[in-house]
């Protein structure tokens, strides 16, 4: 039964993703505590629109976990880097030994995989890009709930005045709900620029597109001289 529970929980749908699965959400981390207190105040969401909820909650989630998950990685691969070069060092002394040779070429191999691993998965910018990211998506929260910024009375009202139809009538609810709508764009902005930061970082290199380069001139003039020969 249990399992039956688990399996239906990770195939739910968006719609069927309740606001109980959201605070769940929340709750099941201490970093988001203070997060908790400030979407979920006296146990009310402060979001009126069901999708502005869930895409910032899962949004912040998931920058929270993949910041996490890349710090992990490098710090655990700097400090095999740091400490096995150390090992590589102290074992140098007693290399008349076949088997302590061998021990220090498999150290020596390990720090070489180390090394490049934390160059082709960067993890320690992506770490702080994602990190980043969800420092600014809380800040953005922050000054949604205290009506500062772009959220001012006088800010939303330039905006509805600017773009709303003269007809409506700036009342408490049209204000929130276009203080909402201004709230989304803003973090969908924030996301997209983060996005187009994860596909500079990850973009080949000079180094990696001149070898890519070399290869083809060398083809190339090995082709020539096969033609030139045959000829």
């Amino acid at each position: 039964m249990k399992d039956d529970s688990k399996k239906a929980k990770k195939t739910k749908t968006p719609k069927e993703y309740t606001e109980e699965d959201l605070q769940n959400d929340l709750e099941k981390s201490s970093d988001f505590r203070k997060l908790y207190d400030m979407v979920f105040e006296n146990g009310n969401c402060i979001f009126k629109n069901e999708y502005t909820r869930k895409r910032f909650i899962q949004s912040v989630n998931w920058y929270h976990q993949s910041a996490k998950k890349c710090k992990k990685m490098f710090y655990l691969l700097s400090i095999i880097a740091i400490v096995l070069p150390t090992a590589v060092t102290v074992l140098s002394a007693f290399t008349e030994n076949f088997w302590v040779k061998l021990f220090v070429s498999i150290l020596s191999a390990l720090t070489a995989i180390c090394t490049s691993l934390l160059t082709l998965f960067k993890v320690q910018h992506k770490w702080i890009q994602f990190r980043t990211t969800a420092e600014t998506l809380h800040t953005e929260l922050s000054l949604f709930i205290s009506c500062t910024g772009d959220y001012s009375y006088a800010a939303l009202k330039k905006v509805f005045d600017e773009e709303c139809d003269a007809s409506n009538t700036f009342d408490n609810e049209m204000m929130y709900d276009l203080k909402e709508k201004i709230f989304l764009v803003r973090i969908e902005r924030v996301m997209a620029e983060e996005k187009d930061q994860w596909i500079n970082l990850n973009k080949p290199s000079n180094t990696t597109s001149g070898i890519e380069s070399m290869r083809t001139e060398s083809y190339q003039t090995r082709s020539e001289n096969e033609e030139n020969r045959q000829s």
